[in-house]
């Protein structure tokens, strides 16, 4: 009989654990759900972020180019125009 009652309890104890790791197992999705929304809050934001800087960063590189095509002109010009003259 003691046999008996081991096993009852082994059984019980086993039902308490799996309701405790279901519960677990339910704690940790919720989590991972929260983790998954704010990064993709966080990526967006990110992105917004980037497409921004990209834009500023294209303006900069068009200035850059007028830049140096004005100096390319100011430096050859008079080269160009002291062969022909």
């Amino acid at each position: 009989m003691p046999q008996m009652k081991d096993k009852k309890w082994e059984v019980l104890d086993n039902s308490e654990s799996v309701v405790e790791n279901r519960i677990a197992i339910e704690v940790i999705k919720c989590d991972i759900q929260a983790l998954k929304s704010s990064t993709n809050v966080h990526n967006k934001k990110t992105d917004r972020e980037f497409e921004s800087l990209h834009k500023k960063i294209d303006q900069i590189d068009g200035r850059l180019w007028w830049f140096a095509g004005i100096i390319i002109v100011a430096t050859v010009g008079p080269l160009l125009a002291g062969l022909v003259g």
